[in-house]
């Protein structure tokens, strides 16, 4: 028997965060569903598909404890369609009833003891980040990962420590960010981790609901990485790592360049993206001529299925004229992490990588491979 008091808009937040954990077609029907302990005066609510779990803390009143599982979709399903109100979550006999104001359910529940249990946290490993500084590393990274599963370590960002400063690289074999952190690392001897950029997508949408810095760590076991956000959200995210060797991904990484050119961020995404139009289809290849006479870059694509089309952006070019071919995806994802006014581009030959990075963003580059193009 397990009984709380509870505001429905309390509740509303939590179960949309813990449902992006939920996966659709669990590997053991126990995964589908959420667990409500009641204990120690607080209630916590958790979610787990066994690679990335998710414990958030809630405010209730809890008149006896215990702890149940409940169908995780139905249940936020149920609950989004009240209105603001008091409602009271009771067990009895395999059942959970919801009563409140204006409507009551019951829902089957699984056996609580079911539930995987979450492993425990390496208190040594401990050190804080700012969310701001952790937020930057996902969002100019996880992106760049693989998104099948062909290479699993591609899946994956590296978190490395490097002379007391973090970092995050991503690569899914086209393209690879890399992103620093300005602010050192107190702890370090944490290494370096591949976590799965599903996981750190999921980080970076609560640090959106955090007002302090986020804590780091990892597991007892050492298998898991831990992120510990404060209020409002008072949650723990825990994100299975990847046991690989990663590439060594800055071999690809050019030292040398022919070209450089500087570009307002802006207009350069606009031409791409109005160019990308007539790229669609097998290839997706996007034609880009540097031409330093005319400090213009031509952006063009042509397509049997829908047609050809020319965008043209100014630019300062320094070196000879080039034409390289982009995936236009990969070209529009590249650009678009460019978070400052100009977008300096610089590529070695039309078959070498080229590297973007914001001016006067020293802490961040953005590789792409290049596409053949037919002459």
């Amino acid at each position: 028997m397990m009984e709380i008091k509870i505001l429905q808009e309390n509740l509303i937040k939590p179960l949309g965060i813990l449902n992006h954990i939920v996966t659709t077609k669990p590997s053991l029907p126990i995964l589908s569903s959420i667990l409500l302990k009641a204990e120690n005066k607080t209630v916590i609510l958790q979610a787990t598909d066994l690679n990335i779990s998710l414990d958030l803390q809630i405010k209730a009143e809890i008149k006896e404890e215990g702890k149940i599982t409940l169908p995780a979709r139905s249940f936020l399903e149920f609950i989004s369609s009240l209105s603001p109100q008091n409602l009271n979550i009771s067990e009895k006999e395999g059942k959970v009833f919801v009563k409140g104001e204006e409507a009551q359910a019951s829902f089957v529940t699984m056996g609580s003891e079911e539930f995987p249990k979450f492993p425990e946290i390496d208190e040594e490993s401990k050190f804080m980040l700012k969310k701001e500084t952790l937020g930057f590393l996902i969002r100019k990274t996880a992106f760049a990962a693989a998104a099948d599963e062909g290479r699993p370590v591609l899946t994956g960002v590296l978190l490395k420590n490097e002379e007391g400063k973090l970092g995050m690289v991503a690569t899914d074999g086209f393209r690879l960010s890399e992103a620093l952190s300005t602010e050192g690392t107190p702890n370090k001897e944490f290494g370096s981790l591949i976590i799965p950029s599903k996981a750190l997508v999921e980080v970076e949408r609560l640090i959106g609901e955090t007002e302090e810095e986020v804590t780091l760590s990892k597991t007892l076991d050492q298998n898991q990485v831990v992120f510990q956000f404060g209020p409002p959200i008072n949650g723990l995210l825990f994100a299975r790592l990847l046991e690989a060797e990663y590439p060594d991904y800055k071999r690809i990484i050019p030292d040398s360049f022919s070209l450089t050119a500087k570009v307002n961020s802006e207009h350069l995404i606009s031409a791409v993206k109005t160019a990308a139009i007539f790229a669609r289809g097998n290839g997706q290849t996007l034609r880009l001529f540097f031409d330093p006479q005319k400090n213009e870059i031509l952006i063009s694509a042509k397509t049997a299925e829908v047609g050809e089309g020319l965008a043209k952006v100014s630019a300062e070019i320094d070196g000879k004229g080039i034409e390289v071919g982009f995936n236009a995806k990969f070209l529009l994802d590249g650009v678009s992490s460019i978070s400052v006014e100009q977008t300096q581009i610089q590529i070695k030959e039309e078959v070498a990588p080229a590297m973007f990075m914001g001016v006067g963003e020293g802490n961040y580059r953005h590789i792409v491979m290049p596409v053949r193009l037919q002459k």
